[in-house]
Formats: structure tokens, C-alpha cells, sequence
């Protein structure tokens, strides 16, 4: 539970870490450490989505690509969670001016996991001999979901993760 906080900010300041307790203010390294962990592996999933639509014109990787079906969807909704529980609570602490920015995020995640499930029935019934989508069509499925993923990261690597960082810095 949040201590309480002593004094009131300066008229038009926005709260920061710098208000929060100790133990909180001690956790956000940790946070912003998940959340490259995070964006870590969501990479490499990309890097992995792009070497399938790569190939797909060729003799396709059977095992490759069911085990990318199997890992899509649950990568990309752990990551979700672990932002939404852990990452956006502190952006909205430091940054409540960003809500806006946040609900945005919050719909992309949504998106992107109903996008994910949809790619890894493709995956799987390409695989099986059974797509309704032939091998181009499938390509620019993959492309469109990791070129948006991609965007998505970049954003929170250029622009969330550096507000945590400046509140980081600034509460030591």
C-alpha cells in the first residue's frame, strides 16, 4: 500500500515517482528491466515471423512453424499483461497527461492478440494443407502483424521507456 504523501505539489506539477514509497520507487528498475525482457522476446518473435513469410514460397518448415503457432498467442498476451499490470500503472502515475496515449496502447494490445490468434490459425491450417490463404496472402498477414508489432515496440522503447527512466533517475 502507497504511504502517504506528504505535502501537496507545486499548483500544475504532475505527480512522479518521486511521491511514491520507497519500495515502489526501488521496484521500477525492475519493471523497466521485464519490459525489455519483454520487448527482447517479442523481437526475436518478429525476427522469426519475417524468416516464415521469407520462406513460404518454399518447402515450408512444418515444425518451425507449428511451433510459432503454438508460442504466438501466449507471447503476445503475457507481454500485454505484464505492461498492463506492471508498466502502464507507473506511466500513469509520472505521465497522467498520457491517458489518452495509454488507452490507445490498451486497444493496440487488444488488436494485436485478436491478430495473433488469427495468424497462428493460418500457421497451422497452411501447414495442415488446409489454408484458405495461399502462401502471398499469408506472407502479407505475417508482414502486416510484425511490422505492427515492431512500431508498437519502437514507441515504448522511444517514448515509455525513457519517462520511467527520467522518474528513475530523478527519485535517486
Amino acid at each position: 500500500m502507497n504511504e502517504p504523501i506528504e505535502g501537496n505539489p507545486p499548483r500544475g506539477a504532475s505527480p512522479s515517482l518521486t511521491r511514491l514509497p520507497t519500495q515502489a520507487i526501488a521496484s521500477l528498475e525492475l519493471v523497466i528491466e521485464g519490459m525489455l525482457q519483454q520487448h527482447r522476446l517479442l523481437e526475436l518473435l518478429c525476427d522469426n515471423l519475417e524468416l516464415v513469410a521469407d520462406e513460404l514460397a518454399g518447402e515450408p518448415n512444418r515444425q518451425t512453424y507449428l511451433h510459432i503457432a503454438r508460442a504466438l498467442p501466449a507471447a503476445i498476451a503475457d507481454a500485454h499483461r505484464f505492461e498492463e499490470r506492471h508498466v502502464f500503472p507507473l506511466w500513469r502515475r509520472v505521465s497522467p497527461d498520457h491517458e489518452e496515449t495509454l488507452a490507445r496502447l490498451g486497444l493496440e494490445h487488444v488488436a494485436d492478440e485478436s491478430y495473433a490468434d488469427e495468424l497462428a490459425e493460418a500457421l497451422r491450417d497452411h501447414v495442415a494443407g488446409r489454408g484458405r490463404l495461399d502462401a502471398e496472402a499469408l506472407g502479407y498477414m505475417l508482414r502486416g502483424f510484425f511490422e505492427g508489432l515492431r512500431r508498437h515496440l519502437a514507441f515504448e522503447r522511444d517514448h515509455l521507456i525513457p519517462i520511467l527512466r527520467q522518474e528513475m533517475r530523478a527519485a535517486s
